[in-house]
């Protein structure tokens, strides 16, 4: 209420969860003490009785832990569908809401282009629940962390990522060629 009390009503704004806010929180049994957040995210309402301007702040890496230890270089398809986005999407549909994808990533592995590019994909499918995606892990860390998106310096120019060239800016130049 103190954002809206501020001025701000009538912009978006993001309602994070807990759990590193996983995409995961949300859909597991509409909320328990395990700190899952789907009965508490339903409850939330605007100022004015909606619900439509509170949008849920997720995250989902594609690391082969199912984005939980941000320390694998090789990514599957966990993240995708399934227990995560997938799930997600039905639960948001079914529930009349919508999420804002704020961390992804992986390594800079085959894998990981392969499965980001059906990530976002999908995203682009499933646009009526979710509004975006930010890719993670750049700017002042060090370059050699495995989820690193910063891109290296060499001499006056700068390279990008394998992971940024090949899937992020692929998919936002065109995204009908992910999913």
């Amino acid at each position: 209420m103190a954002i809206r009390n501020a001025g701000a009503t009538s912009q978006n704004i993001f309602v994070p969860g807990k759990n590193y806010l996983q995409a995961t929180t949300y859909t597991w049994l509409n909320g328990d003490s395990n700190g899952n957040m789907g009965s508490e995210v339903l409850a939330m309402k605007d100022h004015d009785g909606t619900k439509d301007k509170l949008i849920i702040d997720v995250h989902q890496y594609l690391d082969a832990e199912n984005g939980w230890s941000g320390k694998s270089s090789e990514c599957s398809n966990a993240g995708i569908d399934g227990i995560a986005l997938g799930a997600l999407a039905t639960w948001l549909e079914r529930n009349g809401r919508q999420a804002f994808l704020t961390e992804t990533g992986g390594g800079n592995t085959e894998s990981c282009v392969t499965y980001l590019r059906q990530q976002l994909g999908f995203l682009s499918k499933n646009s009526n629940v979710f509004l975006g995606y930010t890719a993670w892990a750049a700017g002042s860390f060090n370059s050699d962390y495995v989820l690193s998106l910063t891109p290296k310096q060499n001499g006056d120019s700068w390279t990008d990522t394998t992971l940024v060239k090949e899937a992020v800016a692929q998919c936002f130049t065109d995204p009908s060629s992910c999913g």
